[in-house]
């Protein structure tokens, strides 16, 4: 078992990529109409084109919803494949929500915002 003591510093290790996109409206700021967007690499995964979690990164996928608690989140988008899917999926699942996939374009941004 992963000891989560600082769920900053395990935040950070996720922090990099956009494989998991998670949204969060900026309450204290809603006058300006400002949107806080986390974005949250996989966790571990197997080997081959499509992998699965592996033991380690379904324990970090887990934790990410200890990391995310009280954030106040409006929706979760991630890419289609297994990895991410399954990072984002003990989140969706805490929350109630669906998990928003979207393949990455050019115009992924602007998918996000709708």
């Amino acid at each position: 078992m992963i000891n989560w003591t600082n769920k900053w510093a395990t935040c950070a290790q996720f922090v990099l990529a956009t494989a998991l996109v998670v949204i969060v409206p900026n309450e204290a700021h809603a006058f300006q109409e400002t949107t806080t967007i986390f974005l949250v690499r996989h966790a571990e995964a197997g080997e081959g084109d499509n992998p699965s979690l592996t033991d380690m990164g379904r324990e970090r996928a887990a934790a990410l919803v200890h990391v995310l608690e009280g954030v106040g989140l409006d929706a979760i988008h991630s890419t289609p494949l297994n990895r991410t899917l399954e990072t984002a999926g003990p989140t969706a699942e805490h929350y109630g929500f669906d998990i928003i996939t979207t393949t990455p374009t050019r115009t992924f941004a602007e998918d996000m915002a709708h």
